[in-house]
């Protein structure tokens, strides 16, 4: 039986994270689940931000979940 992996996203916001060397640097946040799995968290830098690149990383993540539930 196949399983729910559609992607529901709940927060999509921008936020700026602190970093270790005391600089700011912003990021795309998103918040989703995949079925019933999460919630997920992906954070792509707004520097380098891309509608395709927050596509791979959740697909890549739903690919992920698939194998680890068949």
């Amino acid at each position: 039986m196949p399983i729910d992996v559609t992607v529901r996203y709940k927060n999509i916001a921008d936020e700026s994270l602190v970093q270790f060397d005391g600089t700011v640097k912003k990021f795309k946040r998103y918040d989703f689940f995949i079925g019933t799995f999460g919630p997920f968290t992906e954070r792509v830098p707004l520097d380098e931000f891309t509608e395709q690149a927050i596509t791979l990383k959740v697909q890549q993540l739903v690919a992920h979940v698939r194998t680890l539930t068949t």
